[in-house]
């Protein structure tokens, strides 16, 4: 009996202090997640609702709005100009060749930072700002957007872009600084206003779509430019091999004339 006794006290000298021990490790992982998932509420970095799966679900949502809306940009602008030169080149049998890899550069663009990344920005325009509705808060997200505008997202834009239709990076940094001042200019025209009633009127979980709303409207007139700009580099190009040709069809038809005023004073 006493040996009974002695296994049961060293037993228990085992077993409660590694169950004391397991108890507390699991109420340090309960408060450890609560901080995180405060923290993170906080700052605007995951949603206050418990349901990952319905965040998910709305992302996804949104993000497939956006991508559409920024596609039909690029499809209009591809088509608006298809017309023109339809109507330069008087043929009835013009086909429109869609450039499906510039299409999806604009809808990738779409899907990952306008409904993803701008939307961790805005969050944390709401944490710096606050989230109230008053005039000088909203003034004060409308600044900021933009200064975050022309410094980070047109460079991302054209970056994104062209890197996605397979220009090296000198091609995209080029097109960029060629089309940079028309694009900010056409930024501070089109989203002053658009942001204010966005931030005013518009809940956060909704800011994607109206976002991409505005966008397509923006994004035919990036489309509309950055398709200019090519189309002039591309005429540019045409000219400089047509005068070069030129100029060598020029340089080979007087040296074939020396050549023949040479050989008929031979045969003189």
């Amino acid at each position: 009996a006493r040996q009974n006794i002695l296994y049961i006290q060293l037993d228990a000298a085992i077993v409660v202090p590694m169950m004391a021990i397991s108890v507390r490790l699991a109420l340090w992982r309960q408060r450890a997640a609560r901080r995180l998932q405060t923290c993170c509420t906080v700052s605007g970095l995951a949603p206050s609702v418990p349901s990952q799966a319905m965040h998910l679900r709305q992302w996804a949502h949104q993000a497939l709005k956006a991508s559409s809306l920024a596609a039909a940009a690029d499809l209009t602008c591809q088509w608006f100009l298809s017309q023109q030169h339809e109507k330069v080149a008087s043929d009835a049998s013009f086909l429109w060749s869609v450039d499906w890899r510039r299409t999806s550069s604009y809808a990738s663009f779409g899907v990952f930072y306008v409904s993803w990344i701008q939307r961790l920005v805005y969050r944390r325009f709401d944490a710096w700002f606050g989230l109230g509705c008053a005039t000088s808060v909203i003034v004060k997200k409308v600044a900021a957007d933009m200064i975050y505008g022309p410094i980070v997202y047109i460079p991302v834009f054209y970056l994104w872009t062209g890197l996605w239709q397979g220009r090296s990076l000198t091609a995209c940094v080029q097109n960029l600084r060629s089309c940079c001042w028309e694009t900010v200019q056409a930024y501070f025209i089109l989203w002053p206003g658009l942001m204010f009633c966005i931030f005013r009127f518009v809940p956060e979980a909704q800011r994607v779509v109206c976002l991409a709303a505005g966008g397509y409207l923006e994004k035919v007139i990036y489309s509309w430019i950055d398709l200019g700009h090519h189309q002039r580099a591309v005429d540019a190009t045409r000219r400089a091999a047509t005068a070069s040709a030129g100029s060598l069809a020029g340089l080979c038809d007087q040296s074939l004339g020396m050549a023949t005023v040479a050989v008929v004073r031979s045969t003189c």
